[in-house]
């Protein structure tokens, strides 16, 4: 009975949005962050932008 709850219901809704947002950081982006433009790959294996030529990485992070 100790196992059976809101807490423990809630406590299972939390781990499982904490994974999905690590997996989430993990996943390279499609789009540019910045203006919505697909990302483009690059000679180097980089996600470009061709609109703003902004560089991205997983996360999604820019690099510059």
């Amino acid at each position: 009975m100790a196992d059976v709850g809101s807490w423990y219901g809630l406590l299972a809704i939390c781990q499982e949005a904490a994974q999905l947002r690590r997996d989430e950081q993990e996943r390279p982006p499609t789009a540019c962050g910045d203006c919505g433009e697909p990302l483009q790959s690059g000679p180097h294996g980089e996600l470009f932008c061709k609109f703003d030529g902004s560089v991205w990485e997983a996360g999604p992070r820019r690099v510059r």
